[in-house]
């Protein structure tokens, strides 16, 4: 497919200990009510079943972390380890918001992937995939591969994501209308992943 320089489409700034996520307005955590939410809490590591309503395959457990006082998931193994939302790949989590933030850790020697799957208006399915084994954009017009090259490691940090941008970057067609399904692969160390309507 298309190969280009990797433009500036992401933000990773230094998540700092004990920093909350915005909470959901009407306190879902599910795919019911995401789209009457100004902030949605995709993915959290407290909890009794933190992973209850994703897709677990491979090595995923749950530790405390001392220094952010707090629990977080550890995706490890191979590269057949992923966490995925929905469970049910035939649903949609059908969430307008347009920034997705994921608090994440990566190890400093190991490989990190995610992949996310994204409406625009026209109901075109379009996929992102993030790597950190990538050196360059891979682009087709469903489908792109993108670089991770530049993101802080063995440090917890907040991998802001505008998804409309990254619609308009690598697609360039109609403006971006939901995210579908997120999948994260290992090897990493996750607190939480929330959306918002907008940066602040």
């Amino acid at each position: 497919g298309r190969q280009t320089a990797a433009p500036p489409t992401h933000q990773a700034a230094p998540a700092r200990h004990g920093e909350p996520a915005p909470a959901a307005s009407d306190g879902s955590a599910g795919m019911l009510g995401f789209s009457a939410a100004s902030a949605v809490e995709v993915l959290t590591a407290s909890g009794s079943q933190p992973t209850a309503q994703w897709s677990v395959r491979g090595k995923v457990n749950r530790s405390y972390d001392a220094a952010l006082r707090s629990f977080v998931l550890v995706v490890d193994g191979g590269p057949t380890t992923r966490l995925s939302l929905p469970k049910d790949e035939r649903k949609s989590l059908a969430l307008p918001h347009r920034v997705l933030v994921l608090q994440l850790q990566l190890p400093r020697d190991k490989p990190f992937g995610f992949e996310l799957a994204l409406a625009d208006a026209g109901g075109t399915r379009r996929r992102l995939a993030f790597s950190t084994a990538l050196r360059e954009v891979a682009s087709s017009p469903l489908h792109t591969r993108v670089p991770l090259a530049d993101v802080p490691r063995g440090t917890w940090l907040n991998l802001c994501l505008d998804l409309g941008e990254l619609v308009e970057t690598f697609f360039g067609s109609w403006p971006y209308q939901r995210l579908d399904a997120i999948s994260l692969g290992a090897v990493c160390k996750v607190r939480r992943i929330f959306a918002l309507r907008a940066l602040s």
